[in-house]
């Protein structure tokens, strides 16, 4: 009722105008009305009392403190309220968010340890999971892939770790290719499908590329003397493929394309113009011979080789109408460093893109899919190389700037990194928080060191104090030979060097009696240096050649081949990929035969400096580039045809059964081995020192 029907309604009341049973609707309506109004102060009041009672009751501070949340403010509460019954809601929620500040894997297995039913594991789980992935990358072992499927099983990189875990476990199926292809097909979100797939793609390169005989095409641009150039030209070549083995034709440039035809060729091209002193680097006229040879597998594809040769001359040294590859005075250079390749498929399709690393590499090491690469300035770099066209990095390393320019060489053991040169030796174990050292030794205290290799349970150090033994965490390193080596490796027991013009094979305790237990003399004009060693084969570089020697009667080494630096160019490093030779030097990357007596392949490469294995392939560098080479082309046989998914089982592939020399079983131990167990380094009989 309104106010304004009220009123009128009691003036007609007072007028005696209402009759009663109008009076007693109107009473009725009016005591309804006013109870309506009474009703709707007190619910207010009685809401206002719900909100204000609950104020009136104490605040307890560490709720603000909760809403705030920053690892600050619970630092303050902890230091200014030691006492609080919130203490230890503070100091877990405090290592909350250090972790989520920094995350870190060991210091969330830390916090499990501590608060192993706390109710912040799904908050911290999708931060740790990418470091957790990147610290299980880091160790590239099966137990840190386990341990991390175990922590994270549904989580985003659940089959990509599962993946990777499978080809660790099988250590790379020792590049079996009907392994891999399947590998590949079962773990396609795995870090190392996509090589994997790459591999077999390249032996089938080989089989469909391969070819038996080359055509030579000899193109003289503008030259002087063309007939003499072509003559001498021809001959270089046919006695380069004559040394390789490789029947080699002469055919014209647009000869064309039959049966009788070679569809290789090998095109050497070369031109001689003269260049103003304008156009000239040498700011004087020039006559400049360029020669561009290229290497196909066909007429149509892409070069498997191709490299430039050039020779400036100052024209007023030029004879007029002769070339200046007879007449120059600097034209022996030229020959020195003119060379052909060979190949006999599409090599290039192994060659991985070169990638370019922060500087200028002096060293480099390989295990498993880990590549460490040792820079001028004494940095070094752990990367992964699951997919070679994708370099992972995964811990940098960097050197007080008093210790740079005096390390040159590096060394993998296990979970470490030996770092020496003329400074010294410094140990380096990696870590999920990155690189530490472990221990350094100074150069007075080791010398200057050419090479560290791991020797039973100790390491072998090689240098100016000559070999030492060291206790792998240090110590005082022991003496036991005082000679001077050139060149270092070990095989099992034995220790080769090098010395003079000599290659020596002997044990710790011999060698401490200044005794040998075979020698072989490479000759004066050899001058042998750098040694690596596999298994019973030692590769002994020097500076005019490189010798593959056979151990496996120590007491009687067999030289299998001596190639000359005239054949091979001067060769930097060496290494082996599954019983197949590879050398890095001026003339590239060269594959031997399997009797390692010549070259088979020549691969191109934009790097010529060091290299070594990883697995089944080869990382070699140069300058600041680092190149991938899959050396399974070089060492496979065939493919066989994939098996029917719907038989139940299938024969094992000729391929499959075929045993790698790292998978040997004792009880098969060649004369070798035996040889190298009667001849056991005996540490005993060295006092050397833990730290």
């Amino acid at each position: 009722m309104s106010d304004g029907t009220r009123i009128r309604g009691e003036e007609r009341l007072e007028q005696g105008r209402l009759s009663e049973g109008d009076q007693q609707r109107f009473r009725h309506r009016v005591r309804r009305d006013s109870a309506e109004r009474l009703r709707a102060p007190l619910l207010m009041l009685t809401l206002a009392a719900v909100v204000w009672l609950p104020a009136c009751r104490s605040v307890d501070p560490f709720d603000a403190i909760r809403s705030e949340d920053t690892l600050e403010r619970y630092y303050r509460f902890v230091r200014e309220s030691p006492d609080s019954p919130h203490l230890p809601e503070a100091m877990e929620r405090m290592a909350v968010l250090r972790i989520k500040r920094s995350p870190s894997f060991d210091d969330y297995g830390a916090f499990k340890q501590e608060y192993p039913d706390s109710v912040y594991f799904d908050e911290l789980r999708p931060l740790l999971e990418d470091v957790a992935f990147r610290t299980a990358r880091a160790a590239g072992t099966p137990d840190a892939y386990t341990q991390f499927l175990e922590e994270f099983p549904g989580g985003v990189n659940a089959l990509r770790a599962a993946g990777n875990r499978a080809f660790v476990e099988a250590a790379g199926f020792g590049g079996r290719t009907v392994e891999l292809r399947d590998f590949a097909a079962e773990h396609p979100k795995s870090d190392f499908a996509a090589e994997a797939r790459r591999s077999v793609a390249n032996v089938e390169t080989r089989d469909t590329t391969r070819f038996r005989m080359v055509g030579l095409v000899i193109d003289i641009e503008g030259a002087p003397e063309p007939d003499r150039l072509a003559a001498q030209f021809t001959k270089r070549a046919m006695d380069a493929y004559s040394f390789y083995g490789v029947k080699l034709v002469p055919v014209s440039q647009d000869a064309p394309n039959s049966s009788r035809t070679p569809r290789a060729r090998l095109t050497i091209r070369h031109r001689e113009e003269q260049i103003s002193a304008q156009r000239s680097a040498a700011l004087k006229p020039q006559v400049v011979a360029t020669t561009d040879v290229t290497l196909q597998s066909a007429p149509d594809v892409r070069p498997a080789w191709e490299r430039s040769f050039t020779l400036p001359v100052d024209e007023r040294s030029h004879v007029p109408n002769t070339s200046v590859l007879f007449s120059a005075t600097t034209a022996p250079s030229y020959w020195a460093s003119f060379y052909v390749p060979v190949a006999t498929w599409q090599t290039s399709a192994a060659v991985r893109s070169a990638s370019k690393l922060r500087k200028t590499v002096s060293a480099v090491s390989a295990a498993g899919d880990r590549v460490v690469v040792l820079y001028e300035d004494g940095d070094f770099d752990l990367l992964e190389l699951a997919d070679p066209h994708a370099p992972a990095l995964l811990a940098p390393h960097k050197r007080e700037k008093s210790d740079r320019t005096r390390w040159t060489d590096l060394t993998i053991l296990g979970d470490r990194v030996a770092v020496f040169g003329e400074a010294g030796l410094e140990v380096v174990r990696f870590t999920s928080d990155g690189p530490e050292e472990q221990f350094s030794k100074q150069r007075g205290e080791v010398g200057s060191l050419l090479a560290v290799e791991s020797y039973g349970d100790y390491l072998l150090l090689g240098g100016s104090f000559g070999l030492q033994l060291l206790h792998p965490s240090g110590g005082e390193p022991v003496r036991f030979f005082s000679r001077v080596p050139r060149g270092l490796a070990t095989v099992g027991s034995l220790i080769v060097f090098t010395q003079g013009s000599s290659v020596h094979i002997s044990t710790a305790k011999l060698l401490k009696q200044n005794k040998r237990v075979g020698s072989f003399d490479l000759g004066k004009t050899f001058k042998p240096g750098r040694v690596r060693a596999f298994d019973s084969t030692v590769l002994v570089m020097g500076e005019n050649g490189v010798a593959s020697l056979d151990l496996s009667n120590p007491r009687n080494p067999r030289v299998d081949g001596i190639l000359r630096s005239r054949e091979v160019g001067r060769i930097h490093d060496a290494t082996m990929v599954r019983g197949r030779v590879f050398l890095l030097g001026t003339h590239g990357l060269l594959a031997l035969n399997a009797k390692r007596n010549r070259i088979s392949e020549v691969i191109a490469v934009e790097t010529e400096g060091r290299m070594a294995t990883m697995g089944r392939h080869l990382v070699t560098v140069g300058g600041d580039v680092m190149q991938v080479v899959d050396g399974t082309p070089f060492t496979a046989r065939s493919i066989p045809a994939a098996p029917d998914p719907q038989s139940e089982s299938s024969a094992q592939s000729p391929a499959m059964m075929t045993p790698d020399a790292s998978t040997k079983p004792a009880s098969q131990a060649g004369p070798r081995d035996r040889a190298v167990g009667e001849l056991a380094p005996a540490e005993a009989d060295f006092e050397i020192a833990e730290p």
